[in-house]
């Protein structure tokens, strides 16, 4: 005769909670339909995630998660994810600088200018920066850049350079 074990036993055995042990889903039948509900709106709309057909069939986006993954359903298209991140720029300019090694300090210097979104509107940063230390030498912000021109925007940023 097989011997008798208690429900705390089984449940520890097991790693579960005990109350686990007593569990019957609430709505098989509902899911069953919603199931099906999904498969339908598929046929239409391969790609749709559970948002859209959440809004499809006007039923909560939770509810949808739960039967999709109870029932282990994904979209038959994958829609591709955006690419948020910026193709690296090549310049028409060459850098002259990038084998050169400076013996002392401010024989070169190497400049850059770039825009920033801030607080709602672009500000336009321009660097110094001395090849032999690597180090900044100056930084300036502007809110706007009078002149598309980057060469006269860094001569009205930098007037000391040309001396």
């Amino acid at each position: 005769m097989p011997q008798k074990v208690s429900k705390t036993t089984t449940a520890q055995s097991l790693g579960v909670s005990r109350g686990s042990l007593y569990y019957k889903p609430l709505r098989p039948l509902q899911d069953e339909l919603l199931k099906k509900e999904i498969h339908a709106v598929w046929l239409e709309h391969p790609a749709y995630g559970h948002r859209r057909i959440a809004i499809h069939l006007k039923v909560n986006k939770k509810r949808i998660i739960r039967v999709m993954r109870k029932f282990k359903l994904y979209p038959v298209l994958v829609r591709k994810k955006r690419s948020y991140s910026h193709s690296p720029v090549i310049s028409e300019i060459p850098n002259r600088t990038k084998d050169l090694k400076p013996a002392f300090p401010n024989t070169i210097w190497v400049g850059d200018f770039t825009y920033l979104w801030y607080h709602g509107r672009y500000v336009y940063l321009a660097t110094v920066i001395d090849s032999f230390f690597t180090l900044l030498l100056e930084i300036r912000a502007r809110p706007i850049m009078a002149d598309r021109n980057a060469m006269s925007f860094a001569i009205t940023l930098y007037p000391f350079a040309l001396a």
